[in-house]
């Protein structure tokens, strides 16, 4: 009789711990439906159809900023993510790839792989994190510089570039009086792109940063943070169409 009892006993538990697992189960189920799912959709045409939407993971960004602080973390963990004196403490040897042009900070944006090695490339999903205010607690100010001629920047552009072709404007806009951050913790961000971005984006960059340099003492720069829109204006109207 008494082992009839605890062959019955161990039958309960085992219903028991099966009944809790499921319904653990359900009860993650249930909250996940409730709070939805982790992916924004951003409209393609503004007056399209339920068809025009892409999916883009706003997680994605989460994780990239997490990786590069990581990066940050083991280049050194004495250093503040702001320390003015990042360049002596890392030293003329150490990998300097992902700090930016002065040399006290790492990039604040995950970049990818692109064409010219000496350059910072963003894909578009950034620059739609960019318009939608995602990194302003960590930028003050950001400027998309649209490097085509006005005939193609007025037939479509990216909301809120401003049309610099010329290397006379893009020095009269950012160098006569240049800009300066209110909080000396926060990032300007500059990102060139033209048509495909191979060629006049990159080279409107580049000579920013060589103006830059002839007017600061080394490796001090007005702007440090400069970018490039992978695939141009043409990879980004392809995604996200024109936003304007």
């Amino acid at each position: 009789m008494l082992q009839i009892l605890y062959l019955w006993w161990g039958h309960l538990v085992s219903y028991c711990i099966i009944l809790t697992d499921r319904t653990t189960e359900m009860l993650w189920k249930g909250e996940m439906n409730y709070l939805g799912s982790p992916i924004t959709r951003i409209p393609v045409h503004q007056n399209g159809g339920e068809g025009c939407t892409r999916e883009t993971s706003l997680e994605l960004m989460e994780v990239f900023l997490e990786k590069e602080e990581a990066q940050e973390s083991d280049l050194k963990k004495t250093v503040s993510l702001y320390d003015v004196n990042a360049i002596q403490i890392f030293g003329e040897d150490s990998d300097q790839r992902q700090l930016i042009g002065d040399f006290t900070k790492v990039y604040v944006l995950p970049t990818v792989t692109g064409s010219h090695q000496d350059l910072k490339y963003i894909n578009p999903e950034m620059v739609v994190a960019l318009l939608g205010g995602q990194l302003q607690d960590l930028i003050e100010k950001f400027y998309i510089i649209d490097c085509r001629y006005p005939y193609e920047y007025q037939g479509g552009h990216i909301q809120g570039a401003l049309n610099l072709y010329s290397e006379e404007e893009l020095c009269n806009f950012f160098l006569k009086k240049p800009f300066v951050p209110s909080d000396a913790q926060k990032r300007i961000v500059i990102v060139f792109h033209c048509e495909f971005s191979s060629e006049r984006g990159p080279r409107m960059c580049r000579y920013l940063r060589e103006e830059d340099r002839t007017q600061n003492k080394y490796p001090s720069l007005y702007y440090p943070e400069l970018y490039i829109l992978k695939g141009g204006y043409r990879d980004f109207f392809l995604e996200y169409a024109v936003r304007e």
